[in-house]
């Protein structure tokens, strides 16, 4: 699975949660849960190196760039990122590299 944010590859915890080491992000558990449900019949092994330009987000099953406007629906598998948008923009800041946060 690929993270939303920047469309590296998400790390399973052992605890329960995804994170992302490029944003130095935790998902909570219960997005954690939400992605996997969401994504996980989805998922590609494809890697694909950090975005951490915060202009798009991207699809966590294939890592395709999609806008957050509209429906959030990916164009390539057709899943939609809209309902988990809310909490990725206010609960789940990823850090950019420049002491910066998206």
């Amino acid at each position: 699975m690929f993270c939303p944010k920047c469309s590296a590859r998400l790390e399973e915890d052992p605890r329960g949660w995804l994170s992302c080491s490029s944003g130095k992000l935790e998902f909570s558990l219960d997005l954690s849960r939400k992605l996997r449900t969401t994504y996980g019949k989805a998922a590609m092994a494809t890697a694909t190196s950090a975005d951490l330009s915060g202009r798009n987000f991207f699809c966590p099953g294939c890592s395709t760039a999609i806008s957050s406007q509209g429906d959030a629906t990916c164009l390539s598998c057709g899943v939609s990122l809209h309902p988990l948008i809310w909490s990725l923009i206010e609960l789940h800041p990823h850090g950019n590299d420049a002491g910066g946060y998206f």
